[in-house]
Formats: structure tokens, C-alpha cells, sequence
């Protein structure tokens, strides 16, 4: 069975911690791809325009369909970006950027003291953030002769699925919203009861 759910955040948030002068602006955001981590950073990259580093890290997706990445933005490579993206992991969230704004205070911190405090900024920020499961789903549309109507809504109620699109010719047509580690058993259920009348015409 496939996975089918992931943690992420609700809404934008945003946090400041002080580390020996410098300030650390969290700011997270839970996105849908990279492009929309892009148009995020951007966004931070101008309201802070006087910053000394935006450091970053965002995953979006799972399983095979992941995809991230982190950013150290000058820092000593390895002490920002990386620290940031191990909390997000850590606390088993995707689909959300965490960049953290750093405003340098004349104290230089170490490899070790970087590392902490951009961690430490992303820890902060999380813990305002709302944390909410999400479902992915899959559309499946089938078509079938009108008699095993019955059989057919049967089986929607049972795995709790979800009639999206309907047609009615000569066969019976619907488009069905149902939870993506569901989707194979749910077909091969309708298959089996309906003895093979039902046709899959896609999932996707």
C-alpha cells in the first residue's frame, strides 16, 4: 500500500530569536512544488532586502515524487541550510520552506554556533506553526453497465470515496475521487463483484 498522507503546516508564520547580536527571522510557508518555494524565498529575499543571509531548506512531496533542497546563502557551507532542513525531516514535514533571515551583530559564532542557531531559528518558528495531516488522492473513472449501479455506489460508500463526475449513455461512466493507497484495491474489488463488467478507463 502506497502512502497516502503527510504532515505539513496550515498557514504562513513567522519568528525571531536573538543570538549574540545577530537576529534570526523564521519565516515558514507551506508550499505546493519548488516554484512556489522560489516565489517565497523571493518574496523574503525582498522584504529583507538588507539582510545579511537568507538561508533556507523546503521539501514538498513524498516517497517518489519528493523533492527539496537547502541553502547555506554564504554561510560556511554545511552550518545553515542542511541544520534547517533537519528539523523539517526530523518532525516528518513536507510541502513547506522554512527560510531564516539572518541579520549579523559583529559577534562571529563558529561552525557549531551557526549551526545551533539556524536550527534553534527553525525550531522556533515550527513551534508557532499549526501541524495538519493531509490525504492524497486519486481520480479514477470507470464505466459500466447501468445494473451494477448498485454494486458500484456500494463500494463507493464502503471505502468512503467521493462521485466527482457523472455520465449516463448507453453504459454508466463515472469519475470517483478516492484515497490514493485505496485506489488498487478499490478497482480490483469492483472488478471482482461486478464479474469483470466494470471497465477502468483511468486513474491518475
Amino acid at each position: 500500500m502506497i502512502t497516502d498522507e503527510f504532515y505539513t503546516i496550515k498557514d504562513e508564520k513567522k519568528s525571531e530569536i536573538k543570538v549574540k547580536g545577530s537576529t534570526f527571522i523564521g519565516s515558514a510557508c507551506p508550499i505546493e512544488s519548488r516554484e512556489h518555494a522560489e516565489q517565497f524565498l523571493a518574496s523574503i529575499q525582498k522584504k529583507y532586502f538588507d539582510a545579511t543571509h537568507h538561508c533556507y531548506a523546503y521539501r514538498a512531496g513524498i516517497e517518489s515524487n519528493l523533492s527539496f533542497r537547502y541553502h547555506d546563502d554564504g554561510e560556511p557551507s554545511g552550518t545553515a541550510g542542511k541544520p534547517i532542513y533537519q528539523v523539517i525531516t526530523g518532525r516528518k514535514l513536507t510541502n513547506l520552506i522554512i527560510v531564516a533571515t539572518r541579520y549579523y551583530g559583529g559577534t562571529k559564532l563558529g561552525t557549531g554556533g551557526l549551526a545551533r542557531a539556524y536550527s534553534d531559528c527553525a525550531v522556533d518558528v515550527i513551534t508557532y506553526c499549526d501541524i495538519i495531516k493531509r490525504i492524497i488522492y486519486k481520480n479514477v473513472r470507470v464505466q459500466f453497465p447501468y445494473d451494477e449501479t448498485s454494486v458500484v455506489m456500494r463500494q463507493i460508500d464502503l471505502f468512503e470515496a467521493k462521485i466527482t463526475e457523472t455520465k449516463y449513455d448507453i453504459q454508466t461512466e463515472m469519475m470517483i475521487s478516492i484515497r490514493a493507497g485505496e485506489t488498487e484495491r478499490f478497482c480490483s474489488q469492483l472488478v471482482d463483484l461486478t464479474r469483470g463488467k466494470i471497465v477502468i478507463l483511468r486513474q491518475d
